[in-house]
């Protein structure tokens, strides 16, 4: 059950419940444990700017004529600088020249000093997460016309917000889950290519599979990104790597509901070179795998010189989809954009 599609069933107007809830999630991380404010920030601020230590966040903020803004972060630490946040989670609610009135709002109403303002637009996709899709977004030519004007402007996503995570909060986490399947769902996105592991195997697993990776000292970027796995780095521990990445790849094999369990053909083995990496220095970690894949009906290896880790797929009944893959016996792969 998740609170915010509850609300989403009970009134078509819910962007202010989710501007409210992060302003309200951004205050209490600020008097507390900070890392969520702290990585907002710098999202939102120009890289110059200090995290403040005493910020005030204040929503839905009158600008006398020209509205409300959504959110609004003053710093009083040293000068007294304010950052505006204009908040979207639809794309078709975007009016023409918003930005720049409320641009004209806050100077009237904060009079900061010259290069003591900043704003950021937060919309479901930005140019970097639509990609080819991004000229087509009303969001998009918005803030690029305001940015000409104003350039302490940045545009982010919700994607990049459920990025953040935020440990023992479960309505966070919540959040996390509702932007990633209904805000910044990639089905939104007309003729989108962009398929990332949360396409395949849905929010909750990848996310559980992600922090089990960070959890192995594992760099994880942002979902569409590829994730790297250099062996040489885990030689003097391979066997207890070798049975945290199992752990961390069933978590898709067994929770993920977008898995067939359900065979419609006999199980295949594409790939006849294991000896190869069982003759390799880091042949522990890739044993494991190879046992991975003949323990479960539904997982085979398949390749030439690589091989991968495939699983059936309720979707892609025909060919499966690729967990992880090998580039060559020192470094594995998870690929991170279909």
């Amino acid at each position: 059950m998740n609170i915010f599609e509850i609300i989403e069933c009970t009134t078509s107007r819910t962007e202010p419940f989710h501007s409210q809830f992060l302003a309200a999630a951004l205050r209490q991380s600020s008097r507390g444990d900070r890392d969520l404010f702290e990585r907002f920030w710098k999202l939102v601020a120009p890289c110059e700017w200090d995290v403040p230590k005493h910020p005030e966040v204040s929503s839905e903020v009158r600008l006398d004529t020209a509205g409300s803004i959504d959110i609004v972060i003053r710093t009083n630490d040293q000068r007294n600088r304010v950052v505006g946040i204009e908040i979207k989670t639809k794309e078709d609610s975007t009016t023409e020249g918003q930005l720049g009135k409320y641009r004209c709002g806050l100077e009237a109403k904060y009079k900061c000093r010259e290069g003591d303002l900043a704003m950021a637009f937060l919309t479901p996709f930005n140019e970097k997460r639509a990609d080819k899709e991004a000229k087509s977004l009303p969001t998009v030519r918005e803030f690029k016309n305001f940015k000409s004007t104003f350039p302490r402007a940045k545009h982010i996503s919700w994607l990049d917000i459920a990025n953040i995570p935020w440990e023992g909060n479960a309505l966070w986490e919540q959040h996390r889950i509702y932007v990633y399947e209904h805000i910044s769902a990639l089905s939104l996105l007309e003729e989108s290519r962009v398929r990332t592991l949360e396409h395949f195997f849905c929010y909750g697993p990848t996310s559980r599979f992600r922090e089990a990776l960070r959890d192995l000292s594992i760099e994880v970027c942002d979902p569409g990104d590829d994730i790297n796995i250099d062996l040489n780095q885990y030689t003097q521990e391979s066997q207890s790597f070798a049975q945290h990445l199992v752990a961390a790849l069933e978590t898709f094999v067994v929770s993920s509901d977008r898995v067939s369990r359900e065979l419609k053909t006999p199980k295949k083995d594409g790939f006849d070179n294991r000896r190869k990496y069982k003759c390799s220095r880091h042949s522990m970690v890739h044993e494991a795998l190879f046992d991975l894949a003949d323990r479960y009906d539904y997982l085979w290896l398949e390749g030439k010189e690589d091989y991968s880790v495939r699983v059936t797929h309720r979707e892609h009944r025909s060919s499966g989809v690729s967990l992880i893959r090998s580039v060559g016996p020192s470094t594995l792969r998870v690929i991170g954009k279909r």
